[in-house]
């Protein structure tokens, strides 16, 4: 298994793939969250919302394709009348795709996924999430802080979720000089989509 994960033929149709299926699609945001939440959790409920009306301002809508918020994420592009997209992995759990997807893509690996949402999409909103969650966001930062992708925002939505998270990076690796506070320029905060479409308005001026 190691070694055809590795292929390099694999890879590049893993990614010619993704070309064929999203290199005309427009517009998009990749969104993020976890795939552990209840569907009656109201939390569920935002993230419908939001991406409803993301995609209603002409946003296609990328996630991972999974369950919990990434499957409200996608209900709401589909409400919203936008392509909704997701971009599934071969996990040993949560490995079935929502239903609710104009565009399904299964990767093998995560950094061609990761390559995938990166390439596609013009900002990234993340929801509450745990680890994976984290690894997007945190992967997406290094990209642009090192020039390798565009600077797009990055917007975190959650009522005081990312709180802890912003004063730890603020306080500790911003002080000590370990991240340039510029680096986390692209980062910000919201509720509403009215504030996450605000922000991306000002981010393509």
């Amino acid at each position: 298994m190691q070694d055809a994960y590795w292929d390099i033929d694999a890879i590049g149709r893993e990614l010619a793939q993704a070309e064929r299926a999203l290199g005309n699609i427009g517009p998009a945001i990749s969104m993020f969250g976890s795939s552990r939440i209840d569907p009656h959790d109201p939390l569920c409920e935002h993230a419908f919302e939001l991406a409803r009306d993301l995609s209603r301002a002409g946003y296609a809508i990328i996630t991972g394709g999974g369950p919990g918020l990434m499957e409200a994420f996608n209900r709401g592009a589909r409400a919203g009348g936008s392509a909704s997209i997701g971009l599934g992995i071969r996990l040993p759990f949560e490995t079935t795709p929502n239903p609710h997807l104009d565009i399904g893509l299964h990767f093998e690996r995560f950094f061609t996924r990761k390559a995938t949402f990166v390439r596609y999409s013009r900002a990234f909103v993340a929801m509450p999430g745990g680890l994976g969650t984290l690894d997007e966001i945190f992967e997406v930062l290094c990209l642009m802080s090192t020039r390798k992708a565009a600077q797009v925002p990055v917007i975190l939505v959650g009522d005081g979720y990312w709180d802890s998270l912003m004063h730890w990076l603020e306080a500790s690796p911003v002080r000590r000089g370990m991240i340039e506070p510029a680096h986390l320029g692209v980062l910000h905060r919201a509720d509403t989509a009215a504030e996450v479409l605000a922000i991306l308005a000002l981010g393509e001026r």
